[in-house]
Formats: C-alpha cells, sequence, structure tokens
C-alpha cells in the first residue's frame, strides 16, 4: 500500500494535478453520455448572432446574413464586387404597412436594384425592372384577392413617355402618353368603350363616344 509518506514532496503536487485533470476528463465523458443513456439527444450546437460574414481572401464580404430590425436578410456578392443578389423579409410596421418578402437583383453602378420582386401581407405581387423613373423601366403589379381582383403595367417614363394598362373584373383602361397628356381608352361595365384625348395645358377633353353616357338604343 502508497501512503503519503513513500511520494517525495516534489512528487505530490504533479500527482495532484493529473489527478483533477483526470477526474475533469472522467467527468466530462460521463456528463455527455448522460442523454444517450437516459434516451434523450444531445442538443444541437448553435452560433448564435446578429450578423454573420463569409468573405474572400482579400476581405471583401461575399455572403452576409443579418438579422436587423427590419427583419432577415441575406445578401450574395459577386467576387468582383458588381453583381448582387439579396432576400429579405420585411416584418416592421409602418405609417404604411409593407411587411413583404423581396428578393433583389443589383449592380454596383446603379443607385436601385435592377429588378424588384415581392409578395405583400396582403396578398398582392409586385415586379421592377430598370431604374426609378427612367427610360427602359417596367412595372407590374398582380392583386388577386379582394372584391376587384386586377393587375397593372406601367412601361416607360413614369414622369414622361409611358403606356399604362389596368384591369379588374368591372373595367379596363390603356392610358398613352407623357405627364397629363394622354389618349385614353378603356370598357367600364355593360357600357360602350370609350375613347379620350387629354391636354394637360388646355384641360380639354374630347369625348368621341358622347353614348357612354347614355342608355344604348
Amino acid at each position: 500500500m502508497v501512503t503519503r509518506k513513500m511520494i517525495p514532496n516534489r512528487n505530490r503536487k504533479w500527482v495532484g494535478q493529473f489527478i483533477w485533470v483526470f477526474s475533469a476528463i472522467l467527468a466530462g465523458y460521463v456528463g455527455g453520455q448522460l442523454p444517450i443513456f437516459l434516451g434523450t439527444k444531445a442538443p444541437t450546437e448553435r452560433l448564435i448572432c446578429r450578423e454573420l460574414q463569409i468573405v474572400d481572401a482579400s476581405g471583401a464580404p461575399l455572403i452576409t446574413l443579418v438579422s436587423g430590425k427590419a427583419g432577415p436578410t441575406i445578401k450574395l456578392t459577386g467576387k468582383d464586387g458588381i453583381q448582387t443578389l439579396s432576400l429579405e423579409v420585411i416584418d416592421t410596421i409602418t405609417s404604411v404597412d409593407n411587411r413583404m418578402a423581396r428578393i433583389a437583383f443589383g449592380h454596383s453602378a446603379l443607385e436601385g436594384n435592377q429588378i424588384n420582386l415581392s409578395a405583400t401581407r396582403d396578398k398582392r405581387a409586385h415586379m421592377f425592372m430598370g431604374q426609378h423613373d427612367s427610360y427602359g423601366s417596367i412595372y407590374m403589379s398582380a392583386d388577386p384577392f379582394g372584391t376587384y381582383p386586377s393587375s397593372a403595367l406601367t412601361v416607360g417614363y413614369f414622369s414622361g413617355p409611358r403606356i399604362e394598362c389596368f384591369a379588374n373584373s368591372k373595367q379596363t383602361q390603356l392610358k398613352v402618353g407623357t405627364g397629363g397628356s394622354y389618349v385614353h381608352a378603356g370598357k367600364i361595365g355593360e357600357r360602350l368603350p370609350y375613347l379620350q384625348i387629354e391636354d394637360s395645358e388646355k384641360q380639354s377633353l374630347i369625348e368621341l363616344i358622347e353614348r357612354n353616357k347614355k342608355p344604348s338604343r
């Protein structure tokens, strides 16, 4: 039997440290095996953070994951830093309820995204291509629910030359023009189709079919 007196004083400290380390390892192993013996699964390891970036060799972010006040966002950036793709869910409520899920495609040389696709809380869908208030832009929307399901399309410069189309279960409209000067055609309900020409400067209105306001014979 080994007694305390038989161990040199200079080795007692080392023996104590060895026993402490061995006990810690044994306790950790037993603790890790307890969930298995008890029939439960060990908790999955997680990395908890508000923002995570995956960068390239130069340190430029290529993938960014953010959990912000507005909602979660995932953004992918090309290695050249030019093209971007983002996916975000906007959960915040402002004066205008704009909660939505949105996908956007961008270019570093442009002020806004090249393409925006969004699905809003009120079940509407929107798509915009181009740059805001510029030539070559296209805007489309679909509202398939509600009292009067509708769809709309605008092509061209929003404050300049443009074509607007609108249709729902009650009427269809087509406007071609610039600013307040346009040719307006459409049909409302059971009434006859109409065609109007409006000049914003003279504030004149020409009704080519006046029978719209009169019952048909």
